[in-house]
Protein backbone atom coordinates (compact mmCIF):
# COMPACT_ATOMS: atom_id res chain seq x y z
CA UNK A 1 0.00 0.00 0.00
CA UNK A 2 2.25 2.65 1.00
CA UNK A 3 5.38 0.67 -0.44
CA UNK A 4 3.84 1.84 -4.14
CA UNK A 5 4.97 5.56 -3.30
CA UNK A 6 8.47 4.62 -1.70
CA UNK A 7 8.95 2.69 -4.94
CA UNK A 8 7.82 6.04 -7.26
CA UNK A 9 10.12 7.90 -5.47
CA UNK A 10 13.14 6.45 -5.33
CA UNK A 11 12.36 5.05 -9.39
CA UNK A 12 13.13 8.94 -10.10
CA UNK A 13 16.21 8.56 -8.64
CA UNK A 14 17.97 5.19 -10.58
CA UNK A 15 20.11 5.21 -12.68
CA UNK A 16 18.98 3.41 -16.09
CA UNK A 17 20.81 1.08 -17.95
CA UNK A 18 23.23 1.38 -20.92
CA UNK A 19 20.55 1.10 -23.36
CA UNK A 20 16.91 1.31 -23.55
CA UNK A 21 15.02 -1.38 -25.20
CA UNK A 22 13.55 1.09 -26.96
CA UNK A 23 16.47 2.03 -28.89
CA UNK A 24 16.95 -1.55 -30.48
CA UNK A 25 15.88 -1.74 -33.58
CA UNK A 26 16.40 -5.20 -34.75
CA UNK A 27 18.01 -8.53 -34.17
CA UNK A 28 18.84 -11.04 -36.97
CA UNK A 29 21.31 -13.04 -38.49
CA UNK A 30 23.60 -12.57 -35.50
CA UNK A 31 23.57 -8.57 -35.52
CA UNK A 32 22.13 -6.10 -33.40
CA UNK A 33 20.81 -2.38 -34.77
CA UNK A 34 20.16 -0.28 -32.63
CA UNK A 35 19.79 3.84 -32.23
CA UNK A 36 22.81 4.78 -31.04
CA UNK A 37 21.94 8.69 -30.02
CA UNK A 38 19.61 9.75 -28.08
CA UNK A 39 18.05 12.91 -29.35
CA UNK A 40 18.18 12.04 -33.22
CA UNK A 41 17.98 8.68 -35.09
CA UNK A 42 21.61 7.53 -36.11
CA UNK A 43 21.21 3.70 -36.25
CA UNK A 44 24.08 1.34 -35.94
CA UNK A 45 24.64 -2.43 -36.57
CA UNK A 46 27.25 -4.63 -34.73
CA UNK A 47 27.10 -8.03 -34.47
CA UNK A 48 26.37 -9.82 -31.15
CA UNK A 49 29.56 -10.48 -29.52
CA UNK A 50 30.77 -6.37 -30.51
CA UNK A 51 27.25 -5.07 -29.22
CA UNK A 52 27.35 -7.55 -25.75
CA UNK A 53 31.48 -6.12 -25.32
CA UNK A 54 30.41 -2.19 -25.69
CA UNK A 55 26.93 -3.44 -22.90
CA UNK A 56 29.61 -4.36 -20.89
CA UNK A 57 32.08 -1.21 -21.08
CA UNK A 58 29.14 0.68 -19.29
CA UNK A 59 28.33 -1.70 -16.60
CA UNK A 60 29.20 0.54 -13.24
CA UNK A 61 32.14 -0.20 -11.22
CA UNK A 62 32.02 -2.46 -7.85
CA UNK A 63 30.66 -0.11 -5.12
CA UNK A 64 29.41 2.51 -7.83
CA UNK A 65 26.77 4.35 -5.83
CA UNK A 66 23.86 5.42 -8.37
CA UNK A 67 21.01 6.28 -5.89
CA UNK A 68 21.08 9.68 -4.87
CA UNK A 69 20.15 10.14 -0.94
CA UNK A 70 17.75 13.58 -1.41
CA UNK A 71 14.88 14.33 -0.23
CA UNK A 72 13.27 11.80 3.15
CA UNK A 73 15.93 9.55 2.75
CA UNK A 74 18.82 11.54 3.04
CA UNK A 75 20.87 11.00 6.09
CA UNK A 76 20.60 14.33 7.43
CA UNK A 77 16.67 14.10 7.43
CA UNK A 78 16.03 11.33 9.79
CA UNK A 79 14.31 13.55 11.91
CA UNK A 80 12.01 14.66 9.07
CA UNK A 81 11.27 10.62 7.58
CA UNK A 82 10.79 9.28 11.27
CA UNK A 83 7.47 12.14 11.56
CA UNK A 84 6.36 11.14 8.14
CA UNK A 85 6.76 7.20 9.07
CA UNK A 86 4.92 8.52 12.67
CA UNK A 87 1.95 10.32 10.79
CA UNK A 88 1.62 6.93 8.61
CA UNK A 89 1.14 4.96 11.63
CA UNK A 90 4.44 2.98 10.74
CA UNK A 91 7.11 2.41 12.97
CA UNK A 92 10.59 4.37 13.29
CA UNK A 93 13.09 2.67 11.19
CA UNK A 94 15.64 0.58 13.73
CA UNK A 95 19.34 1.63 12.89
CA UNK A 96 20.98 -2.10 12.51
CA UNK A 97 23.11 -3.15 15.09
CA UNK A 98 26.98 -3.06 14.95
CA UNK A 99 28.81 -6.45 14.54
CA UNK A 100 31.97 -7.78 14.83
CA UNK A 101 33.91 -10.10 12.73
CA UNK A 102 34.35 -12.70 16.03
CA UNK A 103 30.40 -12.94 16.61
CA UNK A 104 29.08 -13.17 13.41
CA UNK A 105 31.68 -16.13 13.28
CA UNK A 106 30.35 -17.60 16.36
CA UNK A 107 26.80 -17.21 15.37
CA UNK A 108 27.47 -19.37 12.21
CA UNK A 109 29.04 -21.83 13.23
CA UNK A 110 32.78 -21.12 13.82
CA UNK A 111 33.51 -20.73 17.67
CA UNK A 112 37.73 -20.27 16.54
CA UNK A 113 37.72 -17.45 13.89
CA UNK A 114 40.96 -16.79 14.89
CA UNK A 115 42.51 -20.04 13.61
CA UNK A 116 43.13 -20.55 10.28
CA UNK A 117 40.69 -23.61 9.77
CA UNK A 118 43.43 -25.30 7.13
CA UNK A 119 46.80 -25.55 9.23
CA UNK A 120 45.67 -24.46 12.69
CA UNK A 121 47.47 -21.44 13.43
CA UNK A 122 45.92 -18.43 14.87
CA UNK A 123 45.38 -15.64 12.65
CA UNK A 124 47.08 -12.63 13.39
CA UNK A 125 45.97 -9.20 11.56
CA UNK A 126 49.42 -7.16 10.19
CA UNK A 127 47.59 -5.04 8.66
CA UNK A 128 43.60 -3.78 7.67
CA UNK A 129 42.60 -2.68 3.60
CA UNK A 130 40.63 -0.02 3.22
CA UNK A 131 37.83 -0.49 0.52
CA UNK A 132 38.32 1.36 -2.80
CA UNK A 133 35.80 4.09 -4.07
CA UNK A 134 34.82 3.67 -7.59
CA UNK A 135 37.30 6.18 -8.97
CA UNK A 136 40.11 4.65 -7.06
CA UNK A 137 39.34 1.42 -8.40
CA UNK A 138 39.26 2.30 -11.87
CA UNK A 139 42.51 4.72 -11.84
CA UNK A 140 44.08 1.22 -10.07
CA UNK A 141 42.43 -1.92 -10.06
CA UNK A 142 43.71 -3.69 -6.75
CA UNK A 143 46.44 -6.35 -7.52
CA UNK A 144 46.72 -9.33 -5.73
CA UNK A 145 50.63 -8.52 -5.02
CA UNK A 146 49.22 -6.38 -2.40
CA UNK A 147 47.17 -9.17 -0.66
CA UNK A 148 50.68 -11.40 -0.17
CA UNK A 149 52.25 -8.31 0.64
CA UNK A 150 49.45 -7.67 3.47
CA UNK A 151 49.98 -11.11 4.07
CA UNK A 152 53.63 -11.16 5.18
Amino acid sequence: MYGNGVLTYIARYLRGGPISNKRIISFKDGEVTFNYVREKRALMTLPIDRFIGRFLQHVPQPRAVYIRSYGLYHSGRKEDLSFCRKMMGQPPIKEPESLDWQTYCAEHGNDHPEVCPICGKRLVVSRLLSPLTASEYSENPPVLQAFYDAAG
